[in-house]
């Protein structure tokens, strides 16, 4: 395996940011169309894409999937390379302090 370099690592910092942000539409499941701008807003806290960052993103990734909150805040994305359908790159995302799991 090679070794990675900073900017591939960088690559996978931004897969896994991109997991904060809401991605997909709660209505229909499916991954935003303005996914720029999805990035952007981030996940309406701290984690949020400058313009550079999200377009940066979008030209090295493709979101394929993004799995929703589940009670416990936990939520999964998956990515992949388009320029090599083979390369898939998994974020997870721990919990978000849900109401259903925070202590007062």
């Amino acid at each position: 395996m090679t070794t990675p370099t900073t900017s591939d690592l960088l690559k996978y910092a931004d897969l896994q940011m991109a997991a904060e942000a809401f991605l997909v539409d709660p209505g229909t499941g499916a991954v935003k169309p303005n996914l720029r701008q999805a990035l952007i807003d981030g996940n309406t806290h701290a984690s949020r894409f400058t313009s550079v960052q999200a377009t940066r993103f979008l030209e090295y990734w493709e979101v394929v999937a993004q799995q929703e909150n589940t009670k416990t805040g936990f939520r999964r994305q998956r990515g992949q390379i388009p320029s090599s359908k083979s390369s898939l790159g998994i974020a997870i995302r721990g919990s978000n302090g849900t109401p259903e799991r925070s202590t007062p």
